[in-house]
């Protein structure tokens, strides 16, 4: 018995490429279509769920993830930062900072009001120590919560050190370098406000309001 073996004409073949080419360029395109819009919006719930966290919803009636600045200051450095407003006025500006921790880059959302108050402050992310280091985290330990409500004159700006640096921040039990790392930070952060919250508060998006 001969097999018999069928061969589909070159055009046949080539018309089934082009199809399955068509059906995958719809998908992709549908996906872009229907799923991008999808990510933004987790993307910016994200967003907004973190600056909550720093940020007490008393403070603001706009949504500050949607309102992002980017502003050059006058010694050249670029600042990125949110924006809350209250009866269209700036009642807070949430910064992303790095401070420098044991194992590396510590990055930092920080909640400032226009009189240089802290509103709050949150670690987003980290390779700090776990089980030491890592107790900068709000779910680790109240360590972080503590910074809501002070300034650089509560407590006095000397005193902005962790205590074994003769400070007014207590360290942990064998991490002294994240605390310290943190403390640091958070304190270059309002010294940079302080030195141009003129500018942070009259920049003109603020003024208008887009």
């Amino acid at each position: 018995m001969t097999d018999t073996i069928t061969i589909k004409p070159a055009h046949t073949q080539a018309l089934t490429l082009a199809i399955f080419a068509l059906v995958v360029a719809l998908l992709v395109m549908l996906s872009n279509r229907w799923i991008g819009p999808l990510i933004t919006i987790q993307e910016h719930n994200d967003q907004l769920s973190k600056i909550q966290q720093v940020l007490p919803k008393s403070l603001y009636d706009n949504d500050p993830s949607k309102h992002e600045i980017k502003l050059t200051l006058a010694n050249g450095q670029t600042v990125d930062y949110f924006l809350a407003t209250k009866n269209g006025a700036p009642s807070a500006f949430i910064f992303n900072s790095i401070a420098q921790g044991y194992s590396g880059a510590i990055k930092l959302m920080i909640g400032i009001k226009p009189d240089g108050v802290l509103t709050g402050v949150r670690v987003l992310a980290h390779n700090e120590t776990p089980g030491l280091g890592d107790k900068i985290e709000a779910d680790k330990s109240n360590w972080i919560l503590q910074f809501a409500g002070l300034s650089l004159k509560k407590p006095p700006e000397s005193q902005w050190l962790v205590t074994k640096d003769g400070g007014h921040f207590s360290a942990f039990t064998g991490a002294t370098i994240t605390p310290r790392g943190v403390v640091k930070g958070i304190r270059q952060t309002l010294e940079m406000f302080r030195q141009n919250s003129t500018v942070f508060i009259h920049h003109k998006e603020v003024a208008n309001g887009d």
